[in-house]
C-alpha cells in the first residue's frame, strides 16, 4: 500500500507541478520535480520487493508450521 502511495504522490505532485509552473521546464534540467520523479518510483520498488519477500517468507514459514503439525499429530497417533 504504501509503495502504491509514495509512487502515485510523486508522480502526482510532478503533474501538477508542470501546469502551474513550479517545476522545471527544460527536460534534462537538475531540478527537484526531477529529483522526485527519480526518487519515488525508485522508493516504492524498493518496497514492493521487500512486500513481495515478506509474503513469501510467511507462506514459507505457514508452510514448514502446518508439516511440523501434521507430524507431531502422526507421531502422537503411533505412540
Amino acid at each position: 500500500m504504501w509503495a502504491g502511495l509514495i509512487l502515485s504522490g510523486t508522480l502526482g505532485i510532478k503533474t501538477v507541478a508542470m501546469p502551474v509552473g513550479i517545476g522545471s521546464d527544460d527536460l534534462y534540467a537538475v531540478s527537484w520535480d526531477h529529483a522526485l520523479e527519480s526518487i519515488g518510483p525508485f522508493t516504492a520498488t524498493m518496497m514492493l520487493c521487500v512486500g513481495f519477500m515478506q509474503i513469501f517468507a510467511d507462506q514459507d514459514q505457514f508452510g514448514m508450521i502446518a508439516m511440523q503439525l501434521q507430524w507431531a499429530r502422526d507421531v502422537g497417533r503411533s505412540c
